[in-house]
């Protein structure tokens, strides 16, 4: 793969590119949420279950993933999977119904298990030698520049014109940026099949580290936050009694946080290390959980909420493929991150109906919010002591090191 300086800014272009895409089905799905509801005429459960249908979609792509890859070239199936994603917009306007809307939250979730985080990851980590984690944020900030770029358009679009509408001429433009992605991995793409990764090999968990399933519980609370939290940004400001505008503001302000928070993760993590970076965005994002909890329609509040869960978003996608990088060695990383991928769309599936259901028995989503936080805080503590024992571990073979020397 080319390593050369073009070679590279093709490769972040690229997953740029995708982590776009990523946002649009993530971020703008929390703009044209409350005009589905009103246009399909449905309840906040029924609502919640659109989004658990796309996160059952997700699982069933990332366990197909592997395979998927076997059969097509990184090139064609990241294309593929955006052009599928680009028809998955234009069939809401098709269909204009509820069972519609199911079938494209179902091909939304496939398109993002096959065509966004994992071949970014695998075109970052083949293609490009150093700074990867700088390059990794980078890539991952582009679903923070579809928040802040595209919610305020798509907000203005919907005064303007039916929400289906706005959905095909977004389904459009998706699909004409699947042929500009096929172009633009032209170079940077491993060859069909060579993205494939053993199966008769496990990860192999590093020396001192703590028991697997710990790790797995951060990877799923991220899940839950990260897939789910967005979402419901704009309904939540509305019904707490935040105006459209004010709501559409602190999302912008949500995608401007998160691309900043993307690019700085990276740059924090390789120069400060991980646990470090750790701190600094999980209790970001905790705090602003709590105050977008406690908001009762303050703007001032709601846009600092959204922007301190903006900038703490980063471990929820970067941090994935950053936890397998310090923890495993290059022979399973890529495996583990197939592996987090899935437990982490799995955390956003089970808890997918809750936020509807809480809503509609607790009249708000503020308790959503508040669960979110403490399984963060949990998260935070388990994965700072994975890095702890990782870190002891290394001393102690050091010192045995030094001793047998």
């Amino acid at each position: 793969m080319n390593s050369s300086r073009s070679g590279a800014l093709r490769i972040c272009a690229a997953g740029l590119m995708m982590m776009i895409c990523n946002g649009l089905v993530t971020g703008g799905l929390s703009v044209y949420l409350p005009a589905l509801k009103e246009a399909l005429g449905i309840s906040n459960t029924a609502s919640s279950l659109l989004i658990t249908v796309r996160c059952v979609s997700s699982i069933l792509a990332m366990v197909l993933v592997h395979h998927y890859y076997k059969i097509f070239s990184l090139r064609t199936g990241a294309a593929l999977s955006m052009f599928v994603m680009g028809l998955s917009f234009a069939l809401f306007c098709v269909t204009r119904s509820y069972a519609g809307a199911v079938l494209s939250l179902c091909l939304f979730g496939l398109t993002y298990g096959l065509g966004t985080v994992v071949p970014t990851s695998i075109l970052i980590y083949h293609g490009i030698r150093e700074n990867q984690g700088a390059a990794l944020g980078l890539c991952m900030a582009g679903s923070g520049l579809a928040y802040a770029l595209c919610t305020p358009v798509i907000s203005a679009a919907l005064e303007r014109a039916s929400v289906f509408t706005v959905l095909a001429g977004e389904g459009l433009l998706v699909m004409a940026m699947s042929g500009v992605l096929f172009l633009l991995i032209r170079d940077a793409s491993p060859e069909k099949g060579s993205v494939s990764v053993k199966k008769e090999r496990t990860e192999t968990a590093p020396a001192g580290s703590a028991p697997l399933g710990l790790l797995i519980l951060t990877v799923f609370f991220l899940g839950a936050a990260g897939q789910n939290a967005p979402t419901y940004l704009t309904i939540h400001m509305v019904n707490s009694g935040c105006s459209a505008a004010t709501a559409a503001l602190a999302v912008s302000g949500f995608g401007l946080a998160l691309i900043g928070g993307k690019c700085l993760y990276g740059i924090l993590t390789d120069k400060l290390g991980t646990p470090w970076s750790n701190r600094i965005f999980f209790l970001s994002l905790i705090a602003g959980m709590i105050l977008f909890a406690a908001n009762r329609g303050s703007a001032g509040t709601a846009v600092a909420a959204a922007l301190l869960m903006g900038f703490g978003f980063p471990p929820s996608s970067v941090g994935l493929s950053v936890f397998a990088s310090d923890l495993y060695d290059e022979e399973h990383r890529e495996r583990v991150m197939e592996r987090f991928q899935l437990i982490y769309v799995t955390g956003g599936f089970v808890t997918s109906l809750l936020p509807g259901f809480i809503a509609d028995h607790a009249g708000s989503y503020s308790p959503v919010y508040l669960g979110y936080a403490a399984t963060l805080l949990a998260g935070l503590v388990i994965v700072q002591r994975r890095y702890r024992a990782r870190q002891a571990s290394a001393a102690v073979s050091e010192k045995e090191c030094l001793q047998h020397g």
